[in-house]
């Protein structure tokens, strides 16, 4: 989730370049570096190990959420946000 949120930070901090987005957007990246340094720090004091994820479970993560960010993007984004992507 965190690696999403970065990539979903840097994307609109490409994209965009008004003074209010890079403090959106440069907050959000800069609180998803360091939330994953922490967890990673705390895991490895505590010894916690996660099992290991299946090509099954990795592909209906991928399919969902391609399918819910194409929504987001060619539907929601304008009426909700206000801004078109698209255009």
């Amino acid at each position: 989730m965190l690696l999403a949120v970065k990539v979903w930070a840097l994307g609109h901090l490409l994209a965009t370049g008004m003074l209010r987005d890079v403090v959106l957007f440069g907050a959000l990246l800069a609180w998803a570096i360091a939330l994953f340094a922490v967890l990673r720090r705390r895991d490895r004091l505590t010894g916690t190990t996660y099992p290991a994820g299946t090509l099954r479970g990795d592909v209906t993560t991928v399919l969902i959420g391609v399918v819910v960010w194409a929504i987001f993007a060619f539907w929601l984004h304008q009426a909700l946000i206000g801004v078109n992507p698209m255009a």
